[in-house]
């Protein structure tokens, strides 16, 4: 059986893990970092950018790491129906996976 959910649950942490790397790259040129005392000057904010890729990728790989977890629990399930199923039908036998 496949689970929907644990598509959709995959599915949305890879689009958290791009998206959150894009907007942190937009993110770091709308926000430069400024330095100087008399002179200001103005660069890419890196510090910004980088907090954000490592955030986004630490988010969406808990969103994978969820959805793989689903799945292995439907796959659980499934297994545990078949066994069940075959146990009532051969009495005491032992069911073939």
């Amino acid at each position: 059986m496949i689970n929907e959910k644990a598509k959709i649950i995959n599915a949305l942490g890879w689009i958290i893990i791009i998206a959150g790397c894009l907007g942190s790259l937009i993110l770091g040129s709308e926000f430069p970092s400024k330095s100087g005392v008399y002179y200001v000057t103005e660069s890419y904010n890196w510090v910004l950018a980088l907090a954000g890729i490592m955030s986004s990728i630490i988010s969406g790989v808990i969103f994978i790491g969820f959805a793989e977890i689903i799945e292995l629990l439907q796959e659980n399930a499934d297994n545990n129906k078949k066994f069940s199923a075959q146990s009532s039908k051969d009495g005491d036998e032992l069911p073939n996976l």
